[in-house]
């Protein structure tokens, strides 16, 4: 019978020397453990100790081995002493040093068309303030008085016609040094890539050698583990939403997916994969808050500045692995389609592994290995929302309660509405059991039309005259889906903070449900639940009152 010893192993830098009776250990990498970013490594090896004291050698580990990570555990007919590990670094050829470099330029080249892109949409932002300045301070002429910065009614339009070409053309101009922006980036997210690998694979390897006293010739099998930097995984998803029938639920699922890439400088072949959501590169306390002492900061008729604020220091550590059950998605069909393979979940609720069932192999050249890591149907609330001051859609939205067993990691999400793709959005990180919401593009199927039913300026007052600004608006909603639908329609008024500019409903405005909306002044909601073929009428409007000789501007 097996007897097992694991050793926490003393860490040393090699001075160089040689053992006569050191043995190359032939190893391979049995299992890795992905985080959001870094990754734990495996390898297993079978080695023949000869009794006495053996220095097993493993060599050509990654350069981006974290040394204090090294573990070694091992077992074998009987127990044997593990002793300290010591580790150095081998150059290697630098022959791929040439092409390194030319990597470096091309980087280099992105850099400065990217800075002086920035450049360019500052310039453009420039004008664009510039032109809506112009616009916001332009006032028709009134007849038979003269006004500084007034244009008359047939110069207005000119006037208007030119500023909305300027900011189409700046607008357009800012939009596509954007694009290109973000093309550069991904451009020079693949060259850092490349210049990694070389960094890894053409400079340096570890080597780590182990001593060992056993009492006897034996075989033994030893573990060694290591953690490592550059690799990661990120999340995505498949959003699929079945719009209900007359008399049914809707049906909503989300398939969680993932991306791995890994550029560590060694291949990763044939080996069991665990996708952990648990992030030991982030801090695992709170910050500390240094207490702050107030003093006189006027001396001798001078304001003397405040000393800055200490910096906040981070604790470093680890996070655990937790474990627990997991789930299974199974197809309800006819025909039996294919299903798709799904990880075995462990969690105990602050983090979860995706256990992947069949073993992966992932290069070491930044190749990106997707896989399936589960799907869970919720019950889904649907809702609708509009805005018809900025869009004359309606847009259909999912909000549903996140499953236990695991978080949902932030990452883009692809939305399937009836089974046909509708488009992409990104999700943020959401704890288990926590609320979530998803937007799942126009509802056609809830038509929202607003018309201006008054907009009038004039002149109040014999001696002393204000100016006044009436403007409302009829807002008509209608639900053509074959259920009773919750509906959110969102508009705003204008709230001053000047004394003097007085702003008041019109008669007959329909009450919000909800006002100062996600903490905005001024933005109003008006929450509906239509039935089935049912319409509805919002009435909204304001009136703004000033002195006359105070000018608010445009006003829609």
């Amino acid at each position: 019978m097996k007897s097992s010893f694991v050793a926490a192993l003393l860490l040393s830098v090699s001075s160089g020397v040689v053992f006569a009776q050191d043995m190359q250990a032939q190893s391979h990498i049995e299992s890795v453990t992905v985080y959001p970013q870094g990754a734990d490594i495996l390898r297993v090896a079978k080695v023949d100790l000869a009794g006495g004291e053996d220095t097993i050698v493993f060599t050509d580990l990654p350069e981006g081995v974290d040394p204090q990570s090294i573990r070694l555990e091992g077992s074998g007919v009987t127990s044997f002493e593990i002793g300290s590990v010591d580790t150095k670094l081998q150059s290697l050829t630098e022959a791929n040093t040439g092409e390194r470099k030319a990597l470096e330029t091309q980087i280099d080249k992105l850099n400065d068309e990217r800075g002086g892109l920035d450049r360019s949409i500052g310039d453009y932002e420039t004008e664009r303030k510039l032109l809506l300045t112009l616009a916001d301070k332009t006032r028709v002429q009134s007849s038979g008085v003269a006004a500084p910065n007034a244009v008359d009614v047939a110069g207005l339009d000119v006037m208007l016609t030119t500023v909305a070409t300027r900011l189409a053309t700046t607008s357009k101009a800012i939009q596509d040094g954007k694009i290109r922006q973000r093309i550069i980036d991904k451009e020079i997210a693949a060259l850092q890539l490349k210049v990694q690998n070389f960094a890894a694979e053409g400079l340096q390897h570890l080597q780590a050698s182990v001593h060992i006293a056993s009492k006897a010739p034996m075989v033994a099998d030893l573990r060694l583990s290591y953690r490592v930097q550059n690799a990661a995984w990120h999340a995505f998803y498949d959003a699929r939403l079945s719009l209900p029938k007359e008399g049914e639920d809707p049906r909503f699922s989300l398939v969680r997916r993932a991306e791995v890439q890994q550029a560590t400088g060694e291949d990763w072949n044939d080996v069991h994969l665990i996708l952990s959501t648990a992030q030991p590169a982030s801090g695992a306390a709170a910050p500390n808050l240094e207490e702050q002492q107030l003093s006189n900061m006027r001396a001798e008729g001078k304001v003397m500045r405040a000393p800055a604020p200490a910096s906040l220091a981070l604790d470093k550590a680890a996070s655990s692995k937790m474990k627990n059950g997991g789930e299974q998605e199974v197809a309800d069909a006819a025909e039996k389609p294919a299903i798709e393979q799904q990880a075995q979940v462990q969690s105990t609720g602050f983090d979860a592994n995706y256990v992947i069932d069949e073993r992966v192999s992932i290069d070491k050249n930044g190749t990106s290995k997707k896989v399936n890591i589960g799907s869970t149907d919720y019950k889904g609330k649907l809702s609708v929302e509009a805005v018809p001051r900025l869009d004359p859609h309606a847009y259909l939205s999912v909000a549903f309660t996140t499953s236990a067993d695991a978080p949902l990691l932030s990452g883009p999400v692809n939305l399937f509405r009836d089974g046909s793709y509708v488009g992409q959005v990104a999700m943020n990180e959401f704890a288990s059991g926590e609320e979530a919401k998803l937007g799942f593009g126009v509802d056609d199927l809830v038509k929202v039309k607003r018309n201006e039913v008054k907009r009038m300026a004039a002149q109040v007052g014999l001696i002393t005259s204000s100016d006044t600004q009436e403007m409302a608006w009829d807002i008509t909603i209608t639900n053509l889906h074959g259920m009773k639908m919750p509906i959110r329609i969102v508009d705003r008024k204008p709230f001053s903070s000047d004394e003097k500019i007085l702003v008041s409903d019109v008669a007959g405005v329909t009450p919000a449900s909800v006002t100062d909306v996600e903490h905005k002044r001024g933005v109003l909601a008006w929450d509906l639940n239509l039935e089935p073929k049912a319409k509805a009428e919002i009435h909204t409007g304001y009136k703004i009152t000033t002195p006359k000789d105070v000018y608010v501007g445009m006003v829609d």
